[in-house]
């Protein structure tokens, strides 16, 4: 195979900062201490421990993506009685909606109850195009108390269009907008319930083409080390000129394998499914 690199020391840079960055992305994915800051909520990838995910990855005509909502590091003496999810997205570009067959909607009430309180959730009825929300709540007033610490409250499934974007947010609504926005609710003995005081962590959406070039011919389901990172990191810097060119390989559709975008694009699709047309 030729490679159109200027030296073989290039290349093994390449190599070299592409294995460092699976290694950070592996070790982001393991569940980390608690933070000391204030309560947040925040999207993940992850339903087993909240690792924020200030970046989704989304591919055009790709498989849906599961999204999870956390509420963490909640310091309220009472506990968190309810809340309120309320999400806006493009819906020129992707979907958002509750999984399918989930009767409480994007909303989960398992931490709700998690202190031997009764709950329940309801399926938003979404104000206007473009936003999903859901409510959740405990049924009566303490005892017992509500949850503190971290617990997953929801849980999205974003689905592709065939458009292609740079990006475009997922956000939460905020909670001066009303009952429609974010907010976690306490739990008073006299029901005189406040709004906890928090964070509300945002995420951006970014589009790239699907980085699973692995047999069979449209991909093996999920992006790997040995054929897809490595396969475009020997591609870098080739263009359609060149014998061993793919268009595969070439996420961004740009004409050109390079490092910001086609390499560092697969990397962060490691591990994660997609979808070749």
């Amino acid at each position: 195979m030729k490679v159109l690199i200027g030296s073989t020391l290039t290349l093994t840079k390449v190599v070299i900062l592409a294995a460092a960055v699976v290694i950070t992305l592996s070790l982001a994915r393991q569940p980390s201490a608690e933070s000391a800051t204030d309560t947040q909520i925040m999207f993940s990838y992850s339903s087993l421990s909240p690792i924020g995910a200030p970046a989704i990855i989304l591919t055009p005509n790709g498989f849906p993506r599961d999204i999870y909502v956390w509420a963490t590091n909640v310091k309220e003496p009472t506990g968190v009685s309810g809340f309120n999810i309320a999400v806006q997205y493009d819906d020129s570009l992707f979907a958002a909606s509750a999984a399918p067959g989930d009767a409480d909607g994007i909303g989960d009430r398992a931490w709700l109850q998690s202190t031997n309180r009764s709950g329940a959730c309801i399926p938003g009825q979404n104000p206007q195009a473009g936003q999903v929300i859901g409510l959740c709540s405990t049924l009566s007033p303490p005892p017992p108390l509500g949850p503190t610490g971290t617990g997953l409250i929801g849980h999205l499934v974003l689905t592709p269009g065939s458009e292609m974007a740079l990006s475009s947010p997922l956000a939460f609504v905020a909670p001066d907008v009303g009952v429609q926005g974010t907010f976690l609710l306490d739990a008073p003995v006299d029901l005189d319930l406040e709004q906890i005081p928090l964070t509300l962590k945002n995420s951006n959406i970014v589009y790239l083409g699907c980085a699973d070039n692995s047999p069979p011919p449209n991909g093996d389901g999920v992006v790997d080390l040995a054929n897809d990172i490595l396969g475009v990191i020997i591609r870098f810097q080739m263009t359609p000129l060149d014998p061993d060119w793919s268009p595969a390989f070439d996420i961004n559709s740009d004409g050109f394998i390079d490092l910001a975008n086609d390499i560092l694009g697969t990397i962060l699709q490691f591990q994660l499914p997609c979808n070749q047309p």
